[in-house]
């Protein structure tokens, strides 16, 4: 998107320039990406096995822990939307049914809620219809997630950040000094540090950014 300080041209949505997500200047598609996308969720997997085989009950793979929190209501199409972004569902003019809730890293439900580390949110939208991604096909669901996080930057920025730090996890998280010194040795150690550090602030006053990246 192009950089304005003029905020009154940025209110006004036909006038922001967007790149597209597939531009050549964007990324590419590095090597190895597939197999770090398998590595990855096959570790995560593996984290669920954890508090399976303690009490016999499985967490969802990312943000498992649960604020005890929930809300419905609805989200809106909001109109006169530019040509650009009135696709998917926000190409009907209506409104839809949402269940939203909060939620906590790590997956501890053991950890006190009061530490600070990343907070989600998400959004659960029903009666969507349209075209899926392939991991959607054939299951025959009207249901859209929208996911957001409390973190404004993305620590695990690519596939194979995220099969290294999710390794480094995996293996020193009841370490921290370990963890630590593992993630010292690396370019990218205040990024992957900063979850420790974030505000913690109540979940309702906690702000929210969009995982799309």
């Amino acid at each position: 998107m192009e950089i304005s300080n003029n905020a009154e041209r940025q209110q006004k949505l036909e006038d922001r320039h967007y790149i597209r997500y597939d531009d050549p200047r964007v990324t590419s598609r590095p090597e190895g990406e597939e197999e770090d996308i398998k590595a990855v969720a096959d570790m995560v997997n593996e984290i669920q096995k954890a508090p399976w085989n303690s009490h016999r009950h499985c967490y969802t793979g990312w943000d498992p822990r649960k604020n005890a929190r929930h809300c419905e209501g609805y989200t809106e199409y909001r109109p006169n939307l530019p040509a650009h972004l009135k696709q998917s569902m926000f190409a009907e003019e209506r409104e839809w049914p949402v269940l939203c809730r909060y939620s906590s890293e790590p997956g501890d439900p053991g950890l006190d809620d009061r530490i600070p580390q990343p907070r989600g949110f998400a959004m659960k939208v029903f009666d969507v219809h349209g075209e899926h991604f392939d991991a959607g096909k054939g299951l025959h669901l009207s249901t859209q997630d929208i996911e957001f996080n409390s973190t404004p930057a993305l620590d695990l920025a690519d596939a194979k950040t995220t099969r290294e730090i999710i390794d480094l996890r995996i293996k020193f998280g009841n370490n921290q000094a370990e963890l630590y010194k593992q993630l010292d040795a690396r370019k990218d150690t205040e990024l992957q540090k900063a979850r420790d550090a974030v505000r913690n602030t109540h979940l309702e006053s906690t702000g929210q950014h969009s995982q799309t990246a």
